[in-house]
């Protein structure tokens, strides 16, 4: 998730946004965060943010980095994400 935060007519406002699987941003409520399940997710959402599209080996490998990832470590990337 891609949070700014801008002043317009002087009043602060916070706009939010997601990119869908499509690769286009799509603007989604502030309140909800989307937090990496593992490693797949976490380089899944980086690559995307630079501009690489996913194909289908993409997705497969991200799940099996989901999959393959320790649960302390997932907790970790739960705890530190900061979209």
């Amino acid at each position: 998730m891609l949070t700014v935060s801008y002043e317009h007519k002087g009043e602060a406002k916070t706009a939010c946004f997601e990119v869908s699987a499509a690769g286009r941003l799509v603007e989604v409520k502030c309140g909800r965060r989307r937090k990496p399940k593992g490693l797949g997710e976490l380089a899944k959402a980086v690559t995307t943010a630079v501009g690489i599209k996913p194909c289908g080996g993409c997705r497969r490998r991200a799940a099996q980095l989901d999959a393959a990832t320790p649960g302390w470590l997932a907790r970790l990337l739960a705890r530190i994400w900061q979209p």
